[in-house]
């Protein structure tokens, strides 16, 4: 179980994923740096794949100019994994916090958030 700390929490609703990246990449820089606390993001994304570090090219079935025409994001990102999938109607949390205040490891810390 979490601790007691104090989280707070952000519902955004329905957005584009470039969008909500580039707030946790700025609320990352200010929680490394102390100026904010700790947040959970709350969101829905407009219709897009999500491409990690791991070459995942052979696992589209159809080319990219066809998932653009049909109205779906593509984009490339600094996380692991290969490709994900985000849609409305599909809740995407995200954390911007301490691990190491809340876990052992980001594995623990994973495996924590899976038991919730």
């Amino acid at each position: 179980m979490l601790n007691s700390k104090q989280i707070s929490i952000i519902d955004l609703g329905l957005k584009p994923y470039l969008e909500v990246w580039s707030l946790q990449e700025e609320m990352r820089e200010k929680r490394i740096a102390g100026s904010i606390g700790d947040h959970i993001i709350f969101c829905e994304h407009e219709p897009v794949y999500t491409i990690g570090k791991q070459d995942s090219s052979a696992d589209f079935l159809s080319s990219a100019e066809d998932i653009k025409i049909a109205g779906i994001d593509l984009v490339s990102c600094n996380r692991g994994g290969r490709i994900t999938y985000h849609g409305p109607g599909q809740l995407v949390v995200y954390f911007v916090l301490k691990i190491d205040e809340f876990s052992k490891g980001v594995k623990d810390f994973v495996s924590k958030v899976e038991d919730i």
